[in-house]
Order: structure tokens, then C-alpha cells, then sequence
């Protein structure tokens, strides 16, 4: 997708005001890598049947916040190494990492590739690095375990995904 597109598909989803099954806006990027690898894993599993989008830079569903100056902002590279890392059943989701500007800020989207690949999970349990976790091996996505994006939430986390989002 060209950078105009892009532009103009991140636009349409601000001026709906809410998030979507395949838009989903943060205002920074994630502290913790498990958190962010959770995201991709649902918006890779959702059920629009189109690519989906972690909007980075954007708060209240509106507000234009900007990443330039976010101490956790990655490159594609290290991006794709986290999700090399860990290990899926059979596929990864295909990714992207564009930036674009918004009212003179720049917003990154992760794109994630809609493909006949899916559902994507993990055969290895990958674990939480945050610090606030009381635990030490806390797990973040437990293996065998299908997370899917519908509308505007995460489903997998804390009960089964619906039959028919799998």
C-alpha cells in the first residue's frame, strides 16, 4: 500500500472515533514486547478479512499524539526479531512498519498482512518482561492458545475465542 492510501485509510479510521476489528490505536509503543506480540497476534486473527492496523502515536481514539520522541519506538528490524522469536505453529504473521504524518507528528502503523494463513498462535509459551509482573516466569501468550481481534477487543486472554472468530 502507498504512503497516500495508508494515509487516507488511517484518516477514515480516526474520523469513525473508536477502534475497529482491524484498527486498533495506541498513544505509544508498548513497554513491554509480550504485550505488543499479543496485539499482532489478535489484529493477524481478526475477522475482517482485510490487513489490520496498530496505530501508534494516537490517544483517545482521535487525539494526535505523535512517536517521535517514544523511548520503546522500533524499526522494522527489531520488530520482525520479536516476532522471529517466538515460536508460532507453522506461520508468523507478515508484517509492515510504516510511518506517516499527521497534523506535523509522526504516527508509525504496524501493518499486519491479511493472508489464508491463519489462525496464527504459538507452539512455545512467550513470556511477560515487565517489571511490575510479580512473577518471574509469568507468561504473557500461552501456547495453543488462538487470541482474535473482533471489534474493538482482545478475545483468548481470559476465556476462548468465539468458535467462529477460530
Amino acid at each position: 500500500m502507498d504512503i497516500e492510501k495508508l494515509q487516507l485509510e488511517i484518516r477514515h479510521l480516526l474520523s469513525l472515533g473508536r477502534e475497529g476489528g482491524y484498527g486498533d490505536f495506541k498513544r505509544e509503543w508498548h513497554s513491554d514486547k509480550g504485550e505488543l506480540l499479543l496485539d499482532i497476534i489478535c489484529m493477524a486473527n481478526n475477522i475482517e478479512n482485510k490487513d489490520a492496523y496498530l496505530i501508534l502515536g494516537i490517544t483517545d481514539f482521535t487525539k494526535v499524539y505523535g512517536v517521535e520522541n517514544d523511548v520503546h519506538r522500533l524499526s522494522l528490524n527489531n520488530l520482525s526479531k520479536i516476532i522471529q522469536s517466538a515460536k508460532f505453529a507453522l506461520y508468523h504473521p507478515q508484517i509492515d512498519l510504516q510511518t506517516i504524518e499527521i497534523d506535523e507528528k509522526e504516527i508509525d502503523i504496524i501493518i499486519i498482512k491479511s493472508t489464508n494463513r491463519t489462525p496464527y498462535y504459538l507452539e512455545k509459551n512467550y513470556p511477560s518482561d515487565q517489571k511490575h509482573n510479580k512473577e518471574p516466569n509469568a507468561v504473557q501468550i500461552k501456547n495453543g492458545v488462538i487470541y482474535v481481534r473482533l471489534n474493538d477487543g482482545k478475545y483468548g486472554t481470559d476465556s476462548a475465542a468465539p468458535l467462529y472468530a477460530i
